[in-house]
């Protein structure tokens, strides 16, 4: 009998939530149930691209953990490629994100200037979601790297980079942004596989921020001065 794994209720009514504002066309209504399959498709995936690359998983396994036909699966989306880039959405929006919140384990909302607390909170959110971490450290062809670089090649670009010194020193703003979005990404895929996550987020934001001086002055200085979050 074909089945699906039972996805955390908070979760599904979050997925149900984030399709409802980002995927309901304005004036049309899309009933409950075709919220419920497409975050049905959206678990199915998320939950097979942390055992599989990409590139293996085909539509019937999509189908089949999503307990789906393959006619429903196309009335929601085209292709597998469309269907990854709504999940990286999903995945490293909240990650990502320009504003963040208060976290049951940290709390970064009122520490939004600081390029270092900005990194420890995305570091955080990795940490603390096995899932992505596991999605990330498959190779899937760099697909889903890539859009990893993209989302904080935006974050570096619109926080970052912005009310620094760097453009004294005759550095493009794309060279600039670039270095670092890689860096970034290599530095976690290092955490992720070869350090196994033994480093903490401070300690990793520390490090980063000691081989990038340009994002802040003193940031050799205080490498070994690791900030802590507020806790509840």
């Amino acid at each position: 009998m074909k089945h699906r794994d039972c996805p955390d209720s908070t979760t599904s009514r979050s997925r149900e939530q984030t399709l409802c504002r980002n995927h309901m066309p304005h004036g049309v209504h899309r009933d409950r149930r075709q919220l419920k399959t497409r975050a049905a498709i959206l678990e199915a995936f998320t939950s097979l691209l942390a055992r599989k690359n990409f590139s293996r998983i085909t539509v019937q396994d999509i189908i089949d953990r999503a307990n789906i036909g393959r006619t429903t699966f196309y009335a929601h989306f085209a292709t597998r490629d469309e269907l990854l880039k709504e999940v990286c959405q999903e995945m490293f929006s909240h990650v990502f994100s320009l504003q963040p919140e208060r976290e049951e384990t940290h709390d970064f909302s009122r520490k939004t200037s600081s390029p270092r607390s900005m990194i420890t909170h995305i570091l955080y959110h990795l940490a603390e979601n096995r899932n992505n971490i596991a999605i990330l450290t498959f190779d899937n062809g760099g697909l889903i790297c890539g859009f990893f670089q993209q989302f904080f090649r935006e974050l570096a670009s619109r926080k970052l980079v912005q009310a620094q010194d760097w453009q004294k020193q005759g550095i493009p703003e794309d060279f600039l942004i670039n270095h670092i979005s890689t860096s970034f990404t290599g530095m976690v895929q290092w955490w992720m596989i070869n350090n196994r996550l033994t480093c903490s987020p401070e300690e990793l934001a520390g490090y980063f921020m000691a081989v990038t001086p340009v994002l802040g002055r003193g940031a050799c200085e205080e490498a070994g001065a690791h900030a802590q979050p507020e806790k509840e």
